[in-house]
């Protein structure tokens, strides 16, 4: 019996020294090794390789158009299967660098019928006629990329385990460093370099917030070159993996158990008068004009954050529109729409946004975390004023609200109902003033009245009279006022004895406004404080 033959498919047999001597060898003089990049149907990059003279890669215009087979991309019928390769961008081919001073190139191209026409899905073209004509509008864009990548069995992403999921939740794994965290980082950095040599405009890279997924960024860069250059990266992203032999996807949600995080194409905005002094105004109104279109732009390029309704916010990444907070203090800048999706055409979402936010006025429409319209500016953090007219604990009781039922600590009173009977007379409390100088009328008013001497124990107490010690000493109380205690020394007490109330001590060192005297912390029966 003889073995059988083991593969495991997708795996280069080829030694990496073997590799490493061809692409050692030179190229001959004269020549260079130009790789055609296009689009296919669903919006994969697709390639082909030709030798051209050396000079043609001197711009654009020079080089010439090419061909495919249309029917095998779904981009054509098989009947009149050839499709037009028109050079569009050039690029340095970083997959085959040469040391003599010459450059071989990748070249980003759309694809157009024999007759000229272009076919349905060069979404390229589309988008080049928005930003005609309005070059003097200096359009930036910078698009983040997400990807998650996958071992070759398309199921297990890395730092998985196999057929289970992670058992740390995610988060651990944003922007992450060590072994156990981040899962592809040679990969995202051999990208990083790869796209940098070619001429791509990376501007960063980070680990994202699910284990195995990735993001890197794109821009600024002016007009339809945005996407060009996001789609070659994606070429050269694509390219890398294949390198290290894993699987990558622009899937924007690859896994759908246990609530991960999906990926995203979160897209930068601004023109030039929105980075000029007063730009907010103008960030503002175009954002008036997406929402207007929301559906119209879910529709063409999909939503990351699954919502339907649009909004925006400062510093929101759960709103559609998000302004960054130096943006929002500094009343100029650049906008970020988070919808659209990790697998979108570029091309479709640059041109929409362009046609959008060139369009006509749309209506005011407020922020979703309520920072004043037409404000330039937001703290960073609240302000402390000199007086904050609350009175009775107001704004305690709302972060106290689930313990508490009615007002004079009601809640606490149903809580503990069984341990109490009734409720005593709070008697008056005399006043004993200490003063350097003659008080008046009105600064007398600025004073804390501290009841009965009890407040003080507010972390103890629950109700008043003692309330937080009765709770402590629930056992040994059946009532108020040691009625429990009475019943154990019955025969040793004869009466309730009377409680002394507490004085009030007033210090005033200086006259006291009007409105300073209206501050004033009424703490009524001692549960006030804990409103």
């Amino acid at each position: 019996m003889t073995d059988q033959l083991r593969r495991v498919t997708g795996l280069s047999p080829l030694d990496p020294a073997v590799i490493a001597r061809s692409n050692a060898l030179p190229y001959p003089e004269g020549i260079i090794v130009a790789e055609y990049v296009w689009m296919d149907a669903v919006g994969n990059t697709r390639s082909k390789t030709r030798t051209l003279p050396a000079e043609k890669a001197s711009s654009v215009e020079s080089l010439p158009k090419w061909s495919f087979d249309g029917s095998s991309t779904d981009q054509a019928p098989g009947d009149d299967s050839e499709v037009i390769l028109n050079p569009c961008r050039i690029f340095r081919d970083p997959f085959r660098p040469r040391d003599d001073g010459v450059q071989n190139i990748l070249v980003m191209c759309d694809c157009y019928t024999p007759a000229g026409a272009p076919i349905s899905t060069n979404n390229r073209y589309d988008a080049a006629r928005e930003f005609e004509g309005k070059e003097d509008q200096e359009v930036w864009f910078g698009i983040e990329q997400e990807f998650t990548l996958f071992n070759l069995d398309e199921r297990t992403p890395l730092g998985w385990l196999l057929g289970g999921q992670p058992s740390r939740p995610q988060g651990l794994y944003y922007c992450s460093v060590g072994a156990e965290n981040n899962f592809g980082r040679a990969i995202t950095e051999s990208l990083y370099k790869h796209a940098l040599y070619a001429g791509v405009q990376l501007s960063g890279c980070n680990g994202e917030v699910m284990p195995g997924q990735q993001k890197y960024k794109v821009g600024p860069c002016v007009g339809i070159d945005a996407g060009d250059q996001l789609m070659m990266s994606r070429y050269i992203l694509m390219r890398v993996c294949e390198d290290f032999q894993v699987y990558c996807t622009l899937h924007p949600k690859p896994i759908t158990d246990g609530g991960w995080n999906g990926a995203g194409m979160h897209t930068n905005v601004s023109t030039k008068e929105m980075r000029e002094e007063g730009g907010l105004e103008y960030i503002k109104q175009a954002i008036y004009k997406l929402g207007a279109k929301h559906a119209e732009h879910i529709r063409v390029y999909g939503e990351d954050t699954s919502n339907d309704r649009f909004s925006y916010g400062i510093a929101d990444r759960g709103a559609s529109i998000r302004i960054r907070r130096d943006t929002w203090t500094e009343g100029k800048g650049y906008f970020e729409d988070r919808r659209p999706s990790s697998n979108s055409d570029p091309y479709v979402v640059t041109g929409k946004i362009m046609n959008t936010i060139m369009g006509p006025p749309a209506r005011m429409i407020a922020p979703a975390n309520r920072v004043v319209v037409g404000a330039t500016s937001t703290p960073s953090r609240p302000q402390i004023q000199k007086a904050i007219p609350i009175t009775n604990g107001g704004s305690l009781r709302e972060k106290y609200a689930k313990k508490m039922v009615g007002t004079n600590g009601g809640g606490l009173r149903e809580k503990y109902a069984d341990k109490m009977t009734s409720k005593p007379t709070r008697q008056p409390s005399p006043v004993r003033s200490y003063s350097t100088a003659p008080v008046s009328e009105e600064e007398s008013s600025v004073t804390h009245n501290l009841g009965e001497g009890t407040e003080m124990w507010d972390d103890k107490m629950v109700g008043t009279n003692g309330g937080g010690l009765r709770k402590k000493y629930a056992g040994k109380m059946v009532g108020t006022n040691g009625a429990g205690l009475r019943e154990k020394y019955a025969d040793k007490m004869t009466s309730k004895p009377t409680r002394q109330p507490s004085p009030v001590r007033s210090y005033s060192t200086a006259p006291v406004s009007e409105e300073e005297s209206s501050v004033i912390h009424n703490l009524g029966e001692g549960t006030e404080m804990y409103a």
